[in-house]
């Protein structure tokens, strides 16, 4: 798992930002940061670490924002440090990410890492991520194939990790994850989920408050 730090300046407190799978931390280019904290964001979840990232182990208050397959990254990397999580909030994703009914079908998850470098299929997922025209990215899609491929060894390995969101945003119009797989993920779980009518898969155009 790879980081980057946004803002470092040696106060105890945290934003942790884990993007979703495929992307890098220059996504978060205009994301606006905490005015009373450190933020930093993780990305490139082909090695997870054994447990809590080192990056965060100093810090007495952590806030966390998680997009996509980084919601499910969060959760297991995050679980050991729970008591010390302020607010944590998941955005167009679950815990149970390779699922029918919680997450994404298995047969699409595997279906895309084998076909990744396809360029139509690389084309088609874009569209249905709603991605950005001026929204590109430095990785390769060898690098992206590689990284999806390790979380679905990741995601089947290792049981579905403990909630450690406070809230969940469900974006309506989701091609990637469906709304109301997102929708009965969370309510297992006890959690009632924001429904954001508008959003589609894409986050990094929206304000979210934390």
């Amino acid at each position: 798992m790879k980081s980057l730090w946004l803002k470092r300046t040696g106060l105890d407190k945290v934003l942790a930002v884990y993007q979703g799978w495929s992307r890098s931390a220059s996504d978060l280019a205009g994301f606006a940061l905490p005015p009373d904290g450190d933020a930093v964001v993780f990305f490139d979840y082909a090695q997870l670490p054994d447990g809590v990232p080192e990056e965060l182990s100093c810090y007495r208050q952590i806030t966390v924002l998680a997009w996509s397959l980084g919601v499910w990254a969060a959760a297991h990397t995050l679980a050991a440090c729970r008591t010390k999580i302020a607010a944590a909030l998941a955005v167009n994703g679950t815990l149970e990410p390779m699922s029918k009914e919680y997450g994404i079908a298995p047969e699409i998850f595997l279906g895309t890492a084998a076909n990744w470098l396809v360029p139509a299929v690389r084309r088609k997922f874009e569209f249905r991520m709603n991605l950005p025209a001026d929204c590109g990215t430095e990785r390769t899609a060898e690098d992206q194939q590689r990284e999806l491929s390790a979380l679905a060894d990741a995601i089947r390995k290792f049981p579905a990790p403990e909630n450690i969101f406070t809230r969940a945003a469900v974006g309506a119009r989701d091609r990637i994850f469906p709304a109301a797989a997102q929708l009965a993920a969370w309510r297992k779980v006890g959690v009632e989920p924001e429904v954001k009518t508008e959003l589609g898969h894409w986050i990094w155009r929206e304000r979210w408050n934390l």
